[in-house]
């Protein structure tokens, strides 16, 4: 990869996803469309189908993977997203932009986060800190960046559903979200009722590069890693062991497989 790209990728990495960055849990990746793919040639990014065949020729000063029928692209220095005929349907107006989820997708205007429709209509106004993309129809926001400042939920229509009362908070996968309550971590389901009791220290730990990297705890193929006394197992929607804390570090569920680490002393 060369300096022009490295920059250039950089650049725009930082604009879409920089509040990223500000928070403890990361949520599971999301799945990207397969369809068209960007490719970087002479300070531009276009993209191309899975074939190799330019379908959209390079163009745009940043550009993302498609998510739900949309890419982000970058112009001076501002979001904006297309579609898949390369259209700018979105226009390139905002300070820090998000992949769609569920049909939103959260864009930021003077330090605040909002929510805009597939057509760029603004439905929730941009009122938020921090503002994460929906799942399971909720997303959590937080008002400002302060870590005195909780956590809560809203649904589609800007409405708080579950109340800003949580230290920390995860997207919702399979239902359910692990939230942190003096410390501790357990989880809720959609309308804020606690499922499984805050007994937890933590989600799951794994290794990127051999660096322990904390996840989310986010549930995968019916079955969460948590951790107890400094060991990782996992649980059941249930809140039932089904594999014993005994790990230094697990990763989620894939495909009915799951990486482990033990520390041999």
């Amino acid at each position: 990869m060369t300096n022009q790209v490295i920059k250039a990728w950089h650049k725009f990495s930082m604009l879409i996803a920089v509040f990223l960055l500000a928070i403890t849990f990361s949520g599971c990746a999301q799945q990207t469309d397969e369809k068209y793919f960007p490719f970087f040639e002479d300070g531009k990014w276009g993209y191309l189908d899975n074939k190799g065949v330019r379908v959209i020729e390079p163009k745009f000063g940043g550009g993302g993977d498609f998510f739900e029928g949309r890419a982000i692209i970058v112009e001076n220095g501002h979001g904006g997203y297309i579609n898949g005929k390369g259209e700018i349907v979105v226009k390139t107006e905002y300070d820090g932009v998000n992949h769609f989820s569920e049909g939103l997708a959260s864009v930021m205007l003077n330090d605040k986060w909002g929510f805009i429709d597939k057509q760029g209509k603004m439905v929730i106004p941009p009122n938020y800190a921090i503002a994460q993309k929906f799942k399971n129809g909720r997303s959590r926001t937080k008002i400002s960046t302060s870590l005195l400042i909780k956590w809560g939920y809203i649904d589609k229509t800007g409405k708080e559903v579950i109340p800003a009362i949580y230290e920390d908070a995860a997207d919702f996968s399979e239902g359910l979200a692990m939230v942190s309550i003096k410390g501790k971590f357990g989880y809720i389901d959609t309308n804020g009722k606690v499922v499984i009791p805050a007994i937890y220290e933590i989600g799951a730990i794994e290794k990127i590069n051999d660096i322990p990297v904390y996840n989310t705890g986010n549930f995968q193929e019916g079955l969460a890693a948590v951790s107890l006394d400094g060991k990782f197992g996992f649980i059941n929607t249930k809140g039932e062991i089904v594999i014993k804390p005994q790990y230094t570090y697990v990763g989620g569920f894939s495909e009915g497989l799951s990486v482990y680490g033990i520390n041999e002393k």
